[in-house]
């Protein structure tokens, strides 16, 4: 992975990651590790506070984005910017799978929101969710927020175009990354739009690294 980076930073003077970028993995090793309260890197060892699988989770990405990425990337190219993107869909993980965005927002020099919301009927989201978490870390990063970030997987042309306004109208996105346009501004026969899903309660915001209740944020 190390290496990965460094190529690129030679390359590039951003680099941005995909919203993919944490673990669950539960091997002996890790589990050894857990319950030590350590993490180990490059014959390197860091405390970690608690024992639990998302306290070690936490410790690792964070290190593995210090050790792994940033520093190595930064060496070959010190004009270097980490990017990491965060999108709805792996919103959630943030507890299960440990995204520590506190620690990565302070770390990188940008973060990325990705709004990827989905048609009703092909299991999307609420389309309010890319209004939502453009504002949720656009508190957590402010000007560190570098734009929004959406694709057309499981949308109609105007739910992926719907994302667009979600990202201006939530935090006033400096920059959009449109992927697959072509793929976008094709209709898709059978793709059906308004069929609702039950959310009761009202959608509230929780501490950024909280685990989610569900899967999803906290309804009150």
């Amino acid at each position: 992975m190390q290496s990965i980076f460094e190529y690129t930073a030679g390359l590039f003077d951003e680099i941005m990651i995909d919203d993919f970028w944490f673990t669950d993995c539960t091997c002996p090793q890790c589990d050894a590790a857990r319950r030590l309260q350590t993490v180990n890197l490059s014959g390197r060892t860091f405390h970690v506070e608690g024992q639990t699988w998302e306290d070690y989770r936490r410790g690792l990405m964070w290190r593995l984005s210090q050790e792994r990425i940033l520093a190595p990337a930064r060496k070959v190219n010190p004009n270097v910017k980490g990017d990491p993107q965060v999108s709805g869909v792996v919103r959630p993980l943030a507890g299960a799978r440990a995204t520590t965005w506190c620690r990565e927002t302070a770390d990188f020099d940008k973060i990325w929101v990705g709004t990827e919301t989905r048609d009703r009927d092909q299991g999307g989201s609420v389309p309010y969710q890319a209004y939502f978490i453009m504002r949720w870390l656009g508190a957590l990063g402010g000007k560190k927020v570098g734009g929004g970030w959406y694709d057309p997987l499981k949308t109609t042309p105007p739910t992926y175009l719907e994302q667009a306004a979600a990202d201006g109208a939530g935090r006033g996105a400096r920059e959009h990354v449109v992927l697959l346009w072509r793929s976008g501004t094709r209709e898709r026969p059978g793709r059906r739009r308004g069929v609702a899903r039950q959310h009761p309660g009202v959608a509230g915001y929780r501490r950024a690294d909280a685990p989610a209740p569900g899967g999803w944020d906290r309804r009150l």
